[in-house]
């Protein structure tokens, strides 16, 4: 869905995934979301709400404490494009995240940009965004706040009626300290199964040079699941 091609008010997907493995080790991890876009032949709409929890259980353990959260994050994002001219755009950004495992009691960041499509017709798309935010965060129970630049790659592609890939990528430098940074990277497909269902599968990486003590830089999550258009 690109916006060279309005919609008919806004177009919303449901999308669920549930993983379960039994044995020596019990996991169970589940994935909900909601994404909706408006598109109009001046400016698109587009917000998300993702949220991720896993539970882990070692059965042959023998530890007091068998069972253990592995995954409990929580994303929303909202971003308002109005075109000035067939490729140029100017842009509105909001995003709130929230990561147990990774000590991220919250991290919201907004602020606007501009944003130009170096290829855009009714088959696919590649844009370029660049602009200047403030991020507001408490990680590891220490809050802070700064000036971060945003830029920002984006790539969609129709491949047929019924199927679809897009990729992102966005790199986020505290505007005093370019050694502070945050590194955003999506890539997904979608194939329609039947009538309003669809197969939907995103590989994510979320990259911060500078986590809370005693964690990694980076986190790769895949999911796979159905999603449901309303």
């Amino acid at each position: 869905m690109l916006l060279a091609e309005p919609t008919d008010g806004f177009v919303t997907d449901l999308n669920m995934g549930l993983t379960l493995n039994r044995g020596n080790t019990e996991n169970s991890l589940i994935n909900a979301g909601l994404q909706t876009r408006n598109i109009t032949e001046s400016a698109d709409f587009r917000a998300s709400l993702a949220y991720n929890y896993g539970r882990t259980t070692r059965n042959n353990s023998a530890d007091a404490d068998r069972t253990f959260t592995s995954t409990d994050n929580t994303k929303a994002e909202v971003q308002y494009n109005h075109l000035f001219s067939e490729r140029a755009y100017g842009l509105v950004a909001f995003s709130a995240f929230r990561d147990e495992l990774a000590e991220i009691q919250y991290r919201i960041l907004t602020g606007p940009g501009l944003g130009y499509f170096l290829v855009r017709n009714e088959i696919w798309s590649l844009a370029v965004e660049a602009g200047i935010s403030y991020l507001v965060e408490e990680v590891d129970n220490e809050t802070d706040d700064y000036a971060v630049f945003r830029f920002a790659q984006i790539y969609e592609r129709d491949l047929s009626e019924n199927a679809s890939v897009w990729q992102n990528l966005e790199y986020l430098p505290e505007s005093e300290d370019f050694e502070n940074y945050l590194l955003n990277f999506e890539i997904g497909a979608r194939a329609k199964l039947n009538g309003n269902l669809s197969l939907r599968v995103v590989l994510t990486q979320r990259y911060d040079n500078t986590p809370a003590a005693g964690n990694d830089r980076s986190d790769w999550s895949l999911v796979s699941g159905i999603s449901y258009r309303l």
